[in-house]
């Protein structure tokens, strides 16, 4: 088989196992002039320019012109640190989680800005609408969740196939599948981030000499081999103590941690809160807010509007 074409295959596999989940959803009427701001957080910001124009301003990023039919993909820790109308426009935004095999974290590597016109994309336009529709509906119809969810996996995918599609855009965990040998290793760890891995058996895995599958692991994905499992298996374990209500204990011991102490240590250094702690201020499972404001400081994003109109 062709590299470029196992490379693709590699990379629809990986793609398939995406999951969304939209934890906050809001549409605004921003006037002329007045601006929104939005802090880093721990999940992606997503924005569609639903009517008039907007002048977008990210950190590292030239001011740029985003028409009606334009979305923006905010990677987890990336700022915008200005949305800004040119005349009056509608902006649609969203907080969402997207991890691929149930662990690692669509875009948690990437440093730029993911911006497509999808204007030539009825399919996409009619999503937005109705996802818009839908969170503006109060109370909350039966399946609300689960379809603005299922709707916003179809608008992020043809996005990032989009931006897939340009040389040299591609975010490391993607990159890495253009190497049958390493996305072997790396598609091992993201199925099984629980299991005993280690370099040898990751290199024997790849079929490359150990010195070398670790040089080439490194160089690709930015990290040692045992680094991105151990980050594999924390971003597993967090994705479990958001959804599940399964015991602490159990979900160290299914994420690789020889015992809960030695999980609860290693989770507090990298999330900065203790398992349990973390499980209540973020649960996935709790209820997701269509209200009329987005989350303040925190974990969350931050957005300011003034004025504001809410579906």
């Amino acid at each position: 088989m062709a590299p470029a074409r196992q490379s693709s295959e590699n990379l629809d596999r990986l793609l398939a196992t995406m999951d969304v989940t939209v934890r906050r959803f809001v549409a605004w009427d921003v006037a002329d002039g007045k601006r929104v701001e939005a802090a880093p957080c721990n999940a992606i910001l997503v924005h569609y320019v639903v009517t008039g124009t907007v002048t977008l301003v990210g950190t590292g990023e030239p001011p740029r012109n985003c028409a009606a039919g334009t979305m923006i993909l905010t990677p987890p820790g990336l700022e915008i640190s200005l949305l800004r109308a040119t005349g009056d426009a509608r902006v649609a935004s969203a907080l969402v989680f997207a991890r691929l095999s149930g662990s690692f974290g669509l875009l948690d590597h990437a440093t730029v800005l993911f911006i497509e016109d999808v204007s030539d994309a009825p399919m996409i336009q009619l999503a937005w609408e109705t996802m818009v529709r839908e969170a503006g509906k109060m109370p909350q119809a039966l399946g609300t969740v689960a379809l603005v969810s299922t709707l916003m996996k179809a608008c992020i995918l043809t996005v990032l196939c989009r931006f897939f599609q340009r040389p040299g855009s591609t975010p490391r965990i993607i990159s890495a599948l253009a190497d049958p040998r390493l996305a072997s290793a790396v598609a091992s760890i993201l199925q099984e981030p629980g299991a005993p891995h280690t370099v040898d058996r990751l290199a024997e895995c790849a079929g490359l000499s150990r010195s070398t599958f670790a040089r080439q692991f490194s160089q690709i994905l930015g990290s040692a081999p045992m680094e991105f499992v151990a980050m594999t298996r924390l971003h597993y374990a967090a994705k479990m103590l958001r959804s599940s209500r399964m015991p602490i204990k159990t979900i160290a011991a299914s994420s690789g941690f020889s015992s809960r102490s030695h999980f609860s240590r290693t989770f507090r250094q990298e999330y900065g809160s203790d398992p349990r702690a973390y499980r209540q201020q973020t649960g996935e499972s709790a209820p997701a807010d269509f209200s009329s404001e987005m989350p303040g400081p925190g974990p969350d994003a931050r957005i300011q509007v003034d004025p504001v109109c809410v579906l």
